[in-house]
């Protein structure tokens, strides 16, 4: 299977991450985490059944008494809900919606059966695509967008911008961490990449790919690293 990512230059790699951040419920009491929930284990609060309203079990083995609201905090950039399955070495698939939370496909509010390219929730109000990505939805004929943009920045091939209102996280909803560890990323590393096919316009992953640096002057900032296509 071919992955081709939309993201062209932009580093979209989930390094496995075995520990779970604290969190307290927002009535007083810790979670515990992993919990299990009816045949799944969870290290990080979830909105499975609970009308997007994140939660977390406050002793194991969980039981319906035992659990309490997650306020915002509790999420972590990058953290996502399934460690497990999105850091499979040597395997390619099409992913599942919890594997990558920070992976979004960017379509028309009228047209949603068509997607124009991906991006990433940078933040809780910014989304970062690429300028090729945004040139395919302005050359549809019409004006309307998917998000309003209050505030834009353009620069060489990467274009990044603003929701009018912020993202409410959720274990779907979570930033990608843009603060590289650079001891951590490196060239020649194996990563896990995501990104969405040409054809079907579905969230693809292939792990185990070699990361390949690029030097675009707008990547050689701290914190910042940036890749070539990735193909597995």
């Amino acid at each position: 299977m071919k992955f081709l990512l939309e993201l062209t230059s932009v580093f979209i790699s989930f390094i496995c991450i075995a520990w779970s951040k604290k969190c307290k419920t927002l009535d007083g009491y810790n979670c515990v985490f992993p919990f299990k929930f009816k045949d799944r284990t969870y290290s990080i609060c979830t909105t499975i059944e609970s009308n997007l309203s994140p939660w977390c079990a406050t002793y194991t083995p969980y039981s319906r008494v035992w659990w309490g609201y997650c306020p915002p905090s509790c999420y972590t950039c990058g953290l996502s809900a399934s460690i497990s399955s999105s850091c499979n070495d040597d395997l390619a698939r099409i992913a599942s919606n919890t594997d990558f939370p920070w992976h979004v496909l960017i379509r028309r509010k009228e047209t949603f059966d068509f997607t124009f390219c991906s991006g990433i929730i940078a933040s809780e109000k910014w989304v970062m695509t690429t300028v090729s990505g945004l040139n395919t939805f302005k050359g549809q004929g019409k004006t309307t967008k998917l998000i309003q943009v209050g505030s834009s920045k353009m620069t060489e091939k990467y274009y990044i911008q603003t929701l009018v209102e912020k993202f409410k996280l959720t274990d779907l909803v979570i930033p990608l961490c843009m603060n590289i560890d650079g001891s951590i990323i490196q060239e020649g590393a194996y990563g896990t990449v995501s990104g969405i096919s040409m054809t079907d316009r579905i969230v693809l992953q292939g792990d185990r790919l070699t990361i390949k640096k690029t030097n675009y002057v707008a990547c050689n900032q701290p914190g910042v690293f940036c890749t070539l296509p990735n193909h597995g």
